[in-house]
């Protein structure tokens, strides 16, 4: 069997040169992520993904997992969320005098 060179790495071509790696294979990213990574592949950043976990948004259990000290984000389960979070309504919280936070209320 033979070694890609360096140029075909780089490049992201097969042995054959007749079409780039990822038109032929799509990736799909690891089934669990770190921060790093997911800020990576999605438009939040490092800082955006600490406070939707800080915040409960993002909720342990679901969305990630620690092992050890480590973080460690479930991609199926974020890929949910994304997806989901489009249609659902937005959190409302009453107030004590009427109303919620956000607006008024529904009726």
């Amino acid at each position: 069997m033979e070694r890609p060179n360096d140029d075909q790495i780089m490049t992201g071509t097969n042995a054959d040169d007749s079409a780039p790696i990822d038109a032929i294979t799509p990736t799909r990213p690891k089934p669990y992520l770190s921060i790093r990574e997911l800020a990576a592949l999605t438009p939040w950043t490092e800082q955006a993904i600490r406070t939707m976990m800080a915040k409960g948004v993002l909720k342990e259990g679901e969305h990630f997992f620690h092992v050890g000290r480590r973080t460690v984000l479930k991609w199926d389960a974020i890929v949910g969320f994304i997806e989901r979070r489009q249609w659902e309504e937005p959190l409302r919280i009453p107030l004590r005098r009427g109303g919620f936070v956000g607006g008024q209320s529904k009726a």
